[in-house]
């Protein structure tokens, strides 16, 4: 019940909002965690990436001062309820505004430009259900500029927070024997939250009021709210690559992964080698006999 950890502090669902038990799916019941297999409540000023790195140095120093950990650090972010708090989503105001057909070209220039893909690597052809940012109208950017912006304030909250963690294994003398693997699990995520029918939509938007959602633009990335970036973002945050999560295509296949092992990964250098997830369990076990 501790899914092969001798800690362990998860939810039990795909999902949740960041800040309590409310599930992100309507009509389902709330999300329910388990701290080492036995039923908890969230604290009251729970935010999903503060919180679990919390535990995890928690853990760290409660385990034997004498052996090596393996620590496994799955945050929310950036899945559906993209939520962050106003401090880090206040540091994106106005630069989402140019909206997402100019910034998935300039995505694909800089991934060049930094050494991340090839320089003749082409942009994938933009999706024929994806809507031109000079289609909407001002509101409709306001609103999908807002939704790109909550999600770079939770990715910066999430860095922020797996920074304390570092922070406290080198305040510990621990850092400097510590591998290090981020990535993710899939590609970026293409959720909506409106279903594009007027119908359909007073529906869900009468099931939220219900369920005491907000999803007013006012309110994205808050308690209480439900924001996602859509296909269109996805496929910038995806860029060069085609397509994003749930397709078999680079785009939701092909992720980052940054890896630190001081005086053997030299710092800032890039690894071109094809990688998979399986090969992660296999040389952690090597490197560590």
């Amino acid at each position: 019940d501790r899914f092969g950890f001798d800690r362990s502090y998860v939810m039990d669902s795909t999902g949740g909002s960041n800040y309590d038990h409310t599930h992100y799916l309507p009509g389902y019941p709330e999300v329910s965690w388990y701290e080492d297999g036995e039923s908890v409540r969230l604290p009251e000023d729970f935010y999903s990436s503060r919180n679990l790195v919390d535990q995890m140095i928690r853990y760290i120093d409660e385990g034997p001062a004498d052996q090596p950990f393996f620590g496994f650090l799955s945050l929310q972010a950036i899945h559906i309820p993209v939520q962050a708090p106003a401090e880090f989503i206040d540091n994106y105001d106005g630069v989402f505004d140019v909206g997402w057909d100019v910034l998935r070209e300039e995505r694909w220039q800089r991934t060049i430009e930094l050494g991340l893909v090839p320089e003749n690597t082409t942009l994938a052809p933009v999706h024929e259900d994806h809507r031109a940012w000079d289609d909407l109208s001002p509101e409709e950017q306001a609103i999908a500029a807002r939704e790109m912006q909550v999600n770079a304030g939770m990715i910066e909250a999430a860095d922020f927070h797996i920074g304390r963690l570092l922070d406290h294994l080198e305040a510990t003398g621990q850092l400097v024997n510590t591998i290090v693997v981020v990535t993710s699990n899939n590609g970026p995520d293409s959720a909506v939250t409106t279903l594009g029918n007027p119908i359909l939509d007073l529906l869900l938007r009468g099931i939220h009021l219900l369920e005491g959602i907000d999803t007013s633009p006012e309110n994205m990335g808050l308690p209480g709210s439900l924001t996602a970036i859509g296909p269109e973002w996805a496929s910038v945050s995806a860029s060069p690559l085609n397509l994003y999560k749930f397709y078999s295509s680079e785009g939701g296949l092909r992720v980052p992964c940054i890896m630190r092992w001081p005086g053997h990964v030299p710092a800032g250098s890039t690894c071109r080698e094809l990688t998979t997830a399986m090969e992660f369990l296999p040389t952690l076990a090597e490197l560590t006999g």
